[in-house]
């Protein structure tokens, strides 16, 4: 709503002012100012959220992930996305999962980020995942099983997949498709 969306541009507009502040002190990497001034927990205005439509928008942008603002963006967006109430996850979850379908790599990867941080509540996107999982090259293939570990039990229907990967010729692929099983819990041993 438009109460959101001139909190958020405040919240952005003062974080940027506190990291062009704290990037005068030295040795005080970007990267470290900004994960303090957007971590939810410890960060003042942590009840600050981007609207659900600003942030599947963010996350629709290829650029960002360039640093500076648009990465700042990315980062609550996600933050916004985690924090969605359960009677519209289902929604958001089906959003995300046609990000998956974008050409741009970057774009499908904050919409796999994005589906993780929902866990369980993205069960219905786990089909779509799969097919990720089976295209994508090796960095994308471990984001996804991630998030498939993310959403656990209720992403059983990749288990065979995931069991392929026990088989992958990488150890860290190898390695990661057994954590990611083992999210799954039982559904996975049953296999």
């Amino acid at each position: 709503n438009a109460v959101q969306a001139v909190e958020f541009d405040a919240f952005m507009q003062a974080a940027i002012q506190e990291e062009r502040w704290a990037l005068k002190i030295p040795g005080a990497p970007t990267a470290a100012v900004l994960n303090f001034l957007l971590e939810p927990a410890e960060h003042p205005r942590s009840e600050v959220r981007m609207p659900v439509e600003k942030a599947l928008e963010t996350l629709r942008d290829p650029e960002a992930h360039s640093q500076g603002k648009k990465s700042a963006e990315r980062v609550l967006a996600l933050e916004s996305i985690a924090g969605v109430g359960d009677a519209e996850a289902g929604a958001v979850a089906a959003q995300l999962e046609s990000i998956l379908a974008d050409q741009n790599f970057w774009v499908r990867w904050n919409g796999v980020e994005a589906l993780g941080l929902l866990g369980s509540r993205a069960e219905q996107a786990v089909p779509a995942l799969i097919r990720e999982l089976r295209k994508e090259h090796v960095y994308f293939q471990r984001h996804v099983m991630n998030t498939l570990g993310q959403i656990g039990p209720k992403a059983h229907t990749a288990v065979p997949v995931l069991i392929s990967f026990l088989q992958h010729k990488e150890s860290y692929e190898r390695m990661l498709a057994a954590q990611t099983l083992g999210s799954i819990g039982p559904a996975a041993h049953e296999a």
